[in-house]
C-alpha cells in the first residue's frame, strides 16, 4: 500500500512537470522555425502563409538538379500536408537557396 501511495504521489507530481517541460521545449522549437520562416522570407520565399515543411519541400522541388524530396512521415499530418505542395506556385529555389542564412 505504501508503495501505491508512493507511485500515485510521484505521478501527481511529476506529470505536471513534463507537461511543462513540453510546453518550454515546444516554445523553444517556434523561435528556431519562426528563425527560419523569416530567413527564408528574406531570401525571396513570398509570404504565403505556408507551413514551414511546405515552405521548405516547395523550393526544394524547385531546384534545377532535384530529383527527389525526402520527407520525414511519422504523423498523417505531415503526410497530407506534404501533398499539397504541387498545388503551390513555384518559386526559384536555386536563388533562395543561395540567398537564404538562417541567423
Amino acid at each position: 500500500m505504501r508503495w501505491q501511495a508512493w507511485v500515485q504521489e510521484l505521478a501527481a507530481k511529476i506529470n505536471p512537470l513534463f507537461e511543462e517541460i513540453g510546453r518550454f521545449l515546444s516554445a523553444r522549437e517556434q523561435l528556431t522555425s519562426d528563425g527560419v520562416r523569416e530567413a527564408l522570407r528574406k531570401a525571396g520565399y513570398p509570404d504565403t502563409g505556408q507551413t514551414l515543411s511546405r515552405m521548405a519541400i516547395n523550393v526544394l522541388v524547385n531546384t534545377p538538379g532535384v530529383n527527389c524530396v525526402l520527407d520525414g512521415m511519422r504523423r498523417i499530418e505531415y503526410v497530407e500536408d506534404a501533398m499539397g505542395v504541387p498545388d503551390l506556385p513555384a518559386v526559384n529555389g536555386l536563388e533562395i537557396l543561395a540567398r537564404f542564412h538562417p541567423e
